[in-house]
């Protein structure tokens, strides 16, 4: 006999005892398909920085991609909300790092005028 999926009109338990399959085949398709893109993602944030940030923006990129998917299923959402990195956001982001770096009332050092640039742009993304 085969069975079928819940239905729409089925209780909350039955639609969750029959998934877990299916969630786990998701979860990690989704995975492969968000990793590289959070990877570029943070790379493409990174890159008015310069070359030697290329690995930091990399790394950047695969941390937010991890814990913004964690802080989202915590906080719950919609059962077909997709969180993952965004390109266009990083093109936003990449466009305030380059204008940030030419700024001169940024201090001179490279180390010190990188770590005020990020430290800008987390507090414009974190508001």
């Amino acid at each position: 006999m085969i069975e079928h999926p819940p239905g729409p009109g089925a209780s909350p338990r039955d639609r969750a005892s029959g998934g877990l399959g299916g969630d786990i085949s998701g979860g990690i398709a989704a995975a492969l398909i968000a990793l590289p893109v959070a990877i570029s993602s943070g790379f493409l944030a990174f890159a008015p920085l310069g070359s030697e940030y290329a690995s930091q923006g990399a790394l950047a990129g695969l941390y937010t991609a991890i814990f913004a998917t964690v802080f989202a299923s915590w906080f719950g959402g919609t059962p077909l909300q997709i969180t993952g990195p965004k390109t266009a956001l990083a093109v936003v982001i990449a466009s305030l790092v380059a204008g940030l770096m030419d700024n001169p009332l940024l201090p001179a050092d490279p180390g010190a005028r990188a770590a005020a640039v990020l430290t800008l742009t987390f507090l414009c993304v974190l508001m």
